[in-house]
């Protein structure tokens, strides 16, 4: 025979759906026994902890559990001062959660994520209780995963010649995922020119992690905390200071699979502690960060969808229908936006700004030919210290849901109305201008990143071979070992037998679930019908 042929192994990937879920988490907390009554509530923050997220029957399900920490004031004796209090309720609500998505599987491949946008709350008559509603927002995206042989090229000796209709997928191959957790201890130390502390009032460190790098055999992924920190200092005034860089980590992952060609995803969530030390002159922060790192590989593999030989019917071929989403094209645009925020009548008016917050959030897409247009806002929260006579610490938080509206125009190559899309939106900078106690101008720039798919379903030739004509008088049974490559169909057609009688012949292949012929396997194959 003098038809050669290329198969290759391909993992395609299909995404089946993604879901956003608004949902309220309800809970109840209670000042300890030794802390003072409530006067003010400052602010309660949520830290949700997703520990673990599966496919269920058309559901994606996340279980995990919701830290909380009030800062307040408490009520004082009428000519005391009083001192910002903090308190901490480590895994305060559980998480047991899930978002509907039509069609899902147990077996699929689901990733989620859950991000506390805001928190209510109300403080009960005794001033010690406090229900809290932390109102979280769930997204989640499932995919499901085929490995398929196909055939890549083929060729066959001249004079002979071939016809085939050929097309081009680039898809990405998941390698594997990796663990990990690391620990990271430092201290870190004021400026000269900074209040000592007295207490820390608030500390948030975002871990930022730069691309990752690949050799060969080895992965390394490092990164960095900023930390920010707000705390009542020693003079009585509130302050804030600003960490950049700080409590550097490195994952080395030794594995002979690992190849300089391949990527790597990097989620991660952070836990710390922290404590004031060295007389309030530094900050002691344990710093724990755990994420999953997954290695893939990009592939454009150009595939067979037709094969045949023009002069005669000397080729047959077997197809399977594929189903994967194609790769059409990936962005990060940068953009910013800025808007003027009146702080209103329910807010006093702001002395000084010590942190701006902003959480872009979109709403709503419009995909044309090469473009998308994003629609979105951008949810904005101060906290700053305020003009008032009733207080000498007056910590105020004001948060403004949809506060600046934005639309952004991404020119996307090859983009099409109804392909598939993923947006994501990060803020990179955030900047403020008080213009007077009552208004704050606001700058943020953030980045958007879109990926465009495009859904094939296709028949391609996944096995081909060359026939040669029928023994006019063949033998009743032929005794075949098999050879490397060969599979039932490719057997049955090869001595022009009908693959039913070969698999009742053969009892043993029957109960193979796969009817997969491994080499050396003896098959009876009946000739004659």
């Amino acid at each position: 025979m003098s038809l050669r042929v290329k198969e290759e192994r391909l993992y395609l990937e299909s995404r089946l759906g993604d879901s956003s879920l608004e949902a309220v988490f309800q809970g109840t907390v209670e000042l300890p026994v030794h802390a003072e009554s409530i006067a003010r509530v400052v602010w309660i923050k949520a830290r949700p902890l997703v520990t673990k997220v599966e496919a269920g029957e058309d559901q994606v399900k996340l279980q995990g559990a919701i830290d909380l920490e009030m800062v307040y004031v408490p009520e004082a004796l009428e000519g005391d001062v009083p001192d910002l209090q903090r308190v901490e309720w480590p895994a305060a609500i559980t998480i047991d959660h899930y978002v509907e998505l039509v069609g899902v599987e147990p077996y699929m491949q689901a990733e989620a994520s859950l991000e506390a946008v805001a928190c209510e709350y109300e403080v009960r008559p005794d001033q010690r209780v406090v229900d809290v509603d932390v109102i979280t927002l769930t997204k989640a995206v499932v995919w499901t995963g085929q490995e398929h042989t196909v055939i890549t090229s083929a060729a066959v000796a001249p004079p002979k010649k071939l016809a085939a209709d050929e097309m081009t997928i680039n898809t990405r191959i998941p390698i594997m995922a990796i663990p990990f957790q690391k620990e990271v201890t430092g201290i870190l130390e004021l400026p000269e020119t900074a209040d000592a502390i007295k207490k820390i009032l608030d500390v948030t460190c975002t871990v930022v992690v730069p691309p990752a790098e690949v050799g060969q055999g080895v992965a390394h992924i490092k990164g960095t905390a900023a930390v920010d920190v707000i705390y009542a200092a020693a003079s009585g005034a509130v302050r804030r200071v600003y960490f950049e860089n700080q409590l550097p980590f490195a994952v080395d992952h030794t594995d002979p699979d690992l190849k300089p060609d391949m990527s790597i995803d990097v989620e991660t969530q952070a836990q710390w502690h922290e404590a004031a030390v060295n007389d309030g002159r530094g900050i002691r922060l344990e710093l724990t960060v755990k994420g999953t790192a997954t290695v893939y590989r990009r592939q454009a593999v150009r595939i067979i969808t037709d094969l045949s030989s023009p002069a005669d019917e000397s080729i047959e071929t077997r197809k399977e229908t594929l189903l994967l989403d194609n790769i059409v094209n990936e962005k990060a645009q940068p953009s910013s936006v800025q808007g003027v925020i009146e702080l209103g009548d329910s807010h006093p008016p702001v002395r000084e700004l010590l942190r701006a917050n902003a959480r872009p959030q979109i709403n709503d897409y419009r995909l044309d030919e090469d473009k998308i247009t994003v629609d979105g806002a951008v949810d904005v929260e101060f906290v700053y210290l305020a003009y008032t006579d009733e207080e000498l610490k007056p910590l105020y938080t004001a948060h403004f849901p949809a506060a600046i509206p934005f639309q952004q125009v991404i020119i996307v190559g090859g983009a099409q109305p109804g392909m598939k899309v993923g947006l994501e939106a990060q803020v990179k900078e955030i900047r403020t201008d008080l213009i007077n106690r009552e208004t704050i101008e606001v700058f943020i720039t953030f980045r958007t990143e879109v990926q465009i798919w495009e859904e094939i379903r296709t028949d391609v030739v996944v096995e081909a071979i060359e026939m040669t004509p029928a023994d006019p008088d063949p033998p009743s049974i032929t005794y075949v070992f098999v050879q490397e490559k060969d599979t039932l169909w490719k057997l049955a057609r090869q001595y022009h037998a009908d693959e039913s009688a070969i698999l009742e012949a053969n009892s043993w292949l029957q109960a193979e679930r796969s009817q997969e012929l491994r080499p050396g396997d003896k098959i009876c194959i009946p000739r004659k019908k």
